[in-house]
């Protein structure tokens, strides 16, 4: 396998090292629900050798990463990518809406699939994805979460399966936050 080496992680970025694990553990096709800066590039570079299919709902996003080698495609409709990629071994959660993202969640639940969900931070966050709603559907999942600030949880991250072992992962360290249990 490929090992990129990993950036500094910061709140966009930081589902990052569950991103890096779950793709470390795993060979088959990669599924991105929403583009960004902190990971497009990145999975792009990580799966030279492997199938990435990367989905955004906004034009603007999908062209700033168009490659010759890219798959890229631009959606409505989040609903049936997991009807067609039912396979996938990693799928990353980070799209708009936020609201729409629990449900995606959900979607994977009966897959072979490590599912990394950006923006998983306790409540109160940023936002109201409303993954504590569906994560019981389960058995492994795991968190990593910069520590509570005076005033809110800054951005985390957690990666949830029902095939792949991930309190394995509990406790590795990338820049000084440990992976934790849900």
């Amino acid at each position: 396998m490929t090992t990129a080496k990993l950036p500094t992680f910061t709140g966009w970025n930081n589902h990052l090292p569950l991103l890096w694990l779950a793709l470390e553990q795993t060979t088959g096709e990669v599924i991105e629900y929403g583009m960004g800066d902190g990971s497009t590039r990145q999975l792009q570079e990580y799966c030279k050798k492997r199938k990435l299919y990367s989905y955004d709902s906004s034009e603007e996003w999908a062209s700033r990463f168009k490659t010759k080698k890219a798959q890229i495609n631009v959606v409505s409709n989040w609903e049936p990518i997991y009807h067609t990629h039912k396979n996938a071994e990693v799928v990353l959660i980070d799209h708009s809406p936020g609201e729409d993202r629990h449900l995606r969640l959900a979607q994977w639940a009966n897959s072979k699939a490590i599912i990394v969900c950006h923006d998983a931070q306790p409540k109160p966050n940023a936002g109201d994805y409303r993954y504590e709603t569906v994560v019981h559907l389960f058995k492994y999942v795991v968190r990593y979460q910069p520590q509570k600030t005076e005033i809110d949880w800054p951005t985390g991250a957690m990666a949830c399966s029902n095939e792949h072992d991930l309190t394995k992962w509990i406790g590795k360290e990338f820049d000084g936050i440990c992976i934790t249990s849900y």
